[in-house]
């Protein structure tokens, strides 16, 4: 036991002694001795032994730096994301080794977000598998299913997937063009009694309503329509009929036919105008009729009633002319003579021309339910109030031109319109519609031919002061079609 424990304590006074040898002197920090090469005992250390050696520890190293993060560049989707995802977590590696620990890559709040796919401008996602995209400003992807309950089923329609988005709305056409056909006729004015049998005072035989107006004329209406923004638009309509002509007569050939106006007083070429109209042969009655139409709207396009409902409404406000020229004619060709014989100098007429133009300004609003995704119902209402602007003019002349008078006069007045559309519209492609309905125009404070002729053909006063009390109404059939782009 003595014998190891002096060993022992020689053994650490040897090492005590070689640390001593391994001190620098000075103020030099303490290092390694360099181990002999020479050593025959000693073997080449291998690369792995040397690294062990000399490399520092990874788990007790950690950098103050952060690798920066590998670009990321995001996929085109139908929803891309302006922010970038956080990174998986990426393991270190030292040394071909991997790190005990792990850290998180990560972006500065400065950097610039991952630019989007050059196939996505302005900001709108496109699904290369999809054949429909979106903007925030616009109505959506337009699609709906079969019940018309889609998000967007006020603004598109027909069609197969998405359907056909139709004028008026963010995601249909900016320019609209109609053009149509019009079938109508007007209302029958008040009789006026022109005729009688002088042998039967009360007799009626011709009247100012044996030339009204029954028949059906043609006419055609064009607009040109212009979306402004997604809300509005601004749309230009002119519309006429065919001039109406409508005539009747009655003949005696015992010549005992009078006139009911008072003809006292009243001369054409130094002849009574009786000799003309009374105890006459024949007497003739016609009218002329011609409408003219142009105004211009403000138009706020369709809003629905409640989300995906198939009911939309939109008001409008704007400028309308509105032009109605009437003219009577009332003839008679004295007694045992004819109509044309002479050189006209045996016949007479009283022509009463009057011409409404009305300018002023309206409101309306339109409404439709969409019933299928191609087929809608449609009806329009609207009216206002309008200053009358009317020209007469009365004349009695012979039948080779001669004067009797002629009175002209102007008077302001002021009159009401309306106007009433009801119909169906079918769209069987994305640029054209079709439509057909039913139009009734009401006009009150009108001046009439029937209510200008004078009891008393001499009151000269009477005759200038227009009477423009009258009523008008035009209805009839529209068809027609309309080009979108």
């Amino acid at each position: 036991m003595t014998a190891r424990c002096s060993m022992a304590m020689v053994a650490c006074l040897l090492g005590t002694t070689t640390g001593a040898f391994g001190q620098a002197v000075g103020t030099q920090q303490q290092s390694l001795l360099p181990l002999p090469s020479s050593n025959a005992w000693q073997q080449s250390a291998r690369a792995s032994e040397l690294s062990q050696v000399y490399a520092p520890r990874p788990a007790a190293y950690t950098s103050p730096y952060r690798a920066p993060a590998a670009p990321h560049v995001a996929a085109a989707s139908p929803y891309a994301s302006p922010y970038a995802s956080p990174a998986a977590p990426h393991t270190a590696h030292y040394n071909g080794a991997p790190a005990s620990t792990t850290y998180t890559a990560w972006q500065d709040d400065a950097a610039p977000a991952p630019p989007m796919p050059e196939d996505t401008p302005h900001g709108i996602a496109v699904d290369q598998n999809s054949s429909t995209s979106s903007d925030s400003s616009s109505c959506g992807s337009c699609a709906f299913d079969e019940a018309l309950s889609g998000p967007c089923m006020s603004d598109c329609y027909a069609g197969s997937d998405c359907g056909f988005a139709r004028f008026g709305t963010p995601c249909g056409p900016r320019w609209s063009a109609r053009l149509g056909a019009l079938i109508m006729t007007r209302d029958d004015p008040n009789t006026v009694w022109l005729t009688f049998d002088n042998t039967q005072i009360a007799s009626a035989l011709l009247g100012t309503r044996d030339a009204a107006v029954h028949d059906w004329k043609g006419g055609f209406e064009v607009g040109l329509s212009r979306m402004i923004g997604n809300e509005h638009a601004i749309g230009v309509t002119y519309w006429t009929l065919d001039r109406f002509e409508e005539a009747g007569s009655v003949r005696s050939e015992a010549n005992i036919l009078n006139t009911s106006i008072n003809l006292n007083g009243v001369t054409i070429g130094g002849t009574n105008a009786d000799q003309f109209f009374d105890a006459a042969r024949e007497h003739r009655v016609s009218r002329t009729n011609e409408f003219h139409n142009i105004e211009i709207n403000l138009m706020h396009m369709p809003v629905q009633l409640a989300s995906g409902s198939p009911v939309s409404l939109n008001w409008l406000a704007g400028v309308r002319y509105f032009r109605f020229d009437e003219g009577l004619l009332f003839g008679a060709v004295s007694g045992g003579n004819e109509f044309g014989s002479a050189g006209g100098t045996n016949e007479a007429y009283l022509d009463i021309d009057v011409l409404n133009n009305l300018v002023g300004f309206q409101l309306g609003t339109d409404g439709r339910i969409q019933v299928l995704r191609n087929v809608a119902l449609f009806g329009s209402l609207r009216g206002g109030i309008y200053g009358n602007h009317v020209r007469g003019r009365t004349m009695l002349y012979r039948g080779d031109g001669l004067e009797g008078f002629n009175i002209q006069n102007t008077e302001n007045d002021v009159s009401m319109l309306g106007e009433l559309n009801l119909g169906m519209e079918w769209q069987p492609a994305s640029w054209f519609s079709t439509y057909l309905g039913y139009r009734a125009v009401f006009v009150s404070g009108v001046a009439l031919s029937d209510a200008q002729i004078p009891p008393f053909l001499a009151d000269a006063r009477g005759i200038e002061d227009l009477d423009t009390n009258g009523e008008l109404i035009l209805h009839g059939l529209m068809i027609g079609g309309q080009l979108l782009w």
